[in-house]
């Protein structure tokens, strides 16, 4: 026997299941913004770790940075900051670009690091230079219309940033070299690969501060006597720059205290301890390596 609803109990039944579609929907749009909005919070008081990758020009800095983070959370220390540096080691010495893999300061250095991360989210700041990564012959991004290198340098950015999620990384910051007179304006030009890399939006990716032109600003206050390395200026300088990048991330306001830390650096220049840096060389030159950990190619130069 069939049964027939009447016309109330059909507009009921529409009404309930409208509402019920309704509420699924409302779920469901919610889930998919928390998952596209919900983006890595720094500052959020629970346990990161930060790893800065670089070489001898981020021997320092990163312990600032890490003084300020402290000062910034009320010494929660709930924000680690470890360094994964190597001297003369631009990508090229850290990632074989023609076999895709990486070399020995990566697995000695970065990919313990990043290992070390345990439960936390892992964020790497990679301070970075496109030296060595072109091909033999090639010097380099002459300018802002050499879009052959600059396309060929955001491919080699962007796959430097793929290895470094691949091994552990959730989010990866990148910036370029600081200002290095003997090589301009080619070091200078490296970002212009850096902007490119931008606009393919790769997720977990994010633009690092441009500490080229801050460091261009100071010069040659902001370095030591080799007119390459960073001075306590410099470092200071750096870690400013890296501070306001994160709480910009986050959205959060830059504390007037840090623009002043800063502020008194450059008004009152301190020589830098350049016996740091040449120990430091010593001990991450260490004993002689692997040819293959040594050198990203034929055009290896001293960086």
């Amino acid at each position: 026997m069939f049964s027939f609803q009447t016309k109330p109990e059909q507009a009921g039944l529409r009404a309930g299941c409208s509402l019920i579609l309704c509420v699924c929907l409302i779920l469901f749009t919610g889930i998919l913004s928390a998952g596209s909005s919900g983006k890595l919070e720094i500052f959020s008081g629970e346990p990161r770790l930060i790893i800065v990758n670089g070489y001898s020009t981020s021997f320092h800095w990163w312990r600032i940075l890490q003084r300020k983070i402290d000062h910034y959370t009320g010494n929660n220390h709930a924000i680690e900051i470890v360094g994964a540096t190597q001297s003369r080691s631009p990508i090229a010495y850290w990632y074989s670009l023609k076999k895709k893999r990486p070399r020995g300061p990566w697995k000695e250095k970065l990919r313990p690091a990043l290992q070390s991360k345990g439960e936390r989210p892992a964020i790497v700041l990679a301070q970075q230079s496109l030296q060595g990564s072109f091909d033999k012959g090639v010097n380099g991004i002459q300018d802002s219309g050499d879009r052959m290198q600059i396309n060929q340098g955001a491919d080699v950015l962007e796959m430097f940033v793929n290895a470094l999620h691949k091994d552990g990384a959730d989010l990866v910051f990148l910036a370029t070299h600081i200002y290095k007179r003997s090589k301009e304006p080619k070091i200078g030009n490296e970002r212009y690969a850096l902007a490119e890399l931008v606009k393919r939006d790769i997720p977990g990716f994010h633009e690092g501060p441009d500490v080229w032109d801050a460091t261009r600003q100071h010069f040659p206050q902001a370095f030591v006597h080799d007119m390459a390395h960073p001075s306590a200026m410099g470092d200071e300088i750096m870690a400013q720059k890296w501070f306001e990048t994160l709480l910009e991330y986050d959205g959060l306001d830059i504390p007037e205290w840090s623009r002043e830390e800063m502020a008194n650096a450059i008004h009152n220049p301190v020589e830098h301890a350049e016996e740091h840096y040449n120990s430091e060389n010593r001990t991450n030159r260490g004993k002689p390596e692997r040819k293959d950990h040594l050198s990203p190619g034929p055009y290896r130069k001293s960086w």
